[in-house]
């Protein structure tokens, strides 16, 4: 039952997905894979830039999706930086240490 519930919230999550409406109006089909993602944010960032870039597109890009993957982790483990270690398969205090350089508020 339990694993039926999961594939169904899966199911309904992908479907939301894939039926997103663009700006145009026109249906889009969205990307099941997290590269799939990054790519096409990436092209929107090139466009955006028009060629404008200081040449620390390498850091910037880690640091924003490190911060991001974390601060998501964390909220799915209600904080318990324990649990989100494990998840993210980093050590405790490694986890701390960052969340300590990004700042990031552990409030609930």
């Amino acid at each position: 039952m339990k694993e039926q519930q999961s594939n169904t919230r899966k199911d309904m999550n992908r479907g939301e997905m894939n039926n997103a409406t663009g700006e145009s109006g026109t249906i889009q089909q969205e990307p099941e894979r997290i590269s799939e993602c990054i790519n096409q944010v990436l092209a929107q960032y090139y466009r955006d830039r028009e060629g404008d870039f200081n040449g620390d597109l390498y850091h910037l890009i880690l640091s924003e999706v490190e911060q991001s993957l974390i601060k998501n982790v964390l909220g799915y483990c209600q904080n318990n930086q324990s649990k989100a270690a494990r998840i993210l398969g980093l050590n405790r205090g490694t986890l701390r240490k960052k969340i300590s350089d990004y700042h990031i508020n552990l409030e609930i």
